[in-house]
């Protein structure tokens, strides 16, 4: 298995807990927004501790990063005020449904390619998202 795979499967199961860890904080009466804080800290400082055991390793260009940092903050906080209305399964399914956005960017944007079986796997995506969301 190439390790990029590997990687993807780890990163799928550890977006899946933290994803059930989050619906159970927001059971306890936990506000979106200070999830999202405390959550943000948590994240600042493992991956500066990854940084430093990853000696090396060149800093990035800040912009990209930002944009990033503020997009997926805007999202957090979203995801967790749907996850304290709404059950896991539907939340979680419309959510990680970003990895379509992520793919149709890759292909209009990047010029990777459009299979037959990567549109499939965006047709099936598409109505496995709209049947979770019955």
């Amino acid at each position: 298995m190439v390790n990029y795979t590997i990687y993807s499967i780890t990163a799928m199961v550890l977006f899946g807990v933290a994803a059930f860890l989050r619906k159970i904080g927001m059971k306890e009466g936990n506000q979106a927004v200070m999830f999202t804080v405390v959550e943000g800290i948590f994240l600042t400082l493992t991956s500066g501790l990854l940084f430093l055991i990853m000696k090396g390793q060149q800093m990035p260009d800040f912009k990209i990063p930002v944009v990033t940092g503020v997009l997926s903050a805007v999202g957090l906080v979203l995801f967790f005020t749907a996850l304290s209305s709404g059950p896991l399964s539907i939340v979680a399914a419309i959510v990680n449904s970003n990895t379509l956005i992520a793919v149709l960017a890759g292909i209009l944007v990047l010029n990777e390619s459009l299979t037959l079986v990567k549109g499939l796997g965006i047709g099936f995506a598409i109505i496995g998202i709209l049947l979770m969301s019955l």
